[in-house]
């Protein structure tokens, strides 16, 4: 899905899919870069450079934590929240567009909870022990 939004964001929003989700994340109240780093299990230094360019945009501004002048907080602005709220709709569009394309949503989704199922019985089976076909017999 990744492939198919980035371009739309960028050429529609004038942000990258990354932009994206780190907006996603100020907004969902993860405010500092560590927080951001540690959630996204990407390098600090990449989201340094990424919150650089956000700031850059004034979507998003940095002060120091009130409660701890050691930290810095990140916030959203008034256009960082607009561009935001803009980005989830197309998103939003085009999971709809890619939804109506999958036919009886109600089958679809009976489907992928089997295939749940059968998939946690999988991981049951290899962990119980016992007989397992690989385990060898003393």
């Amino acid at each position: 899905m990744k492939c198919r939004v980035a371009p739309m964001l960028e050429r529609e929003h004038g942000i990258h899919f990354g932009h994206y989700v780190i907006l996603s994340h100020i907004h969902n109240g993860i405010i500092y870069p560590k927080q951001l780093a540690d959630r996204m299990g990407t390098p600090p230094s990449m989201v340094s450079r990424i919150l650089e360019e956000l700031q850059s945009k004034t979507f998003i501004s940095r002060s120091l934590d009130p409660e701890d002048s050691r930290r810095i907080r990140l916030e959203l602005t008034p256009d960082g929240t607009k561009v935001l709220l803009a980005t989830r709709q197309t998103m939003q569009h085009v999971t709809n567009s890619a939804l109506a394309h999958l036919g009886d949503l109600e089958e679809f989704t009976d489907t992928l909870e089997r295939l749940v199922l059968a998939l946690e019985q999988i991981d049951q089976n290899r962990d119980t022990p016992g007989d397992s076909p690989t385990q060898e017999k003393l």
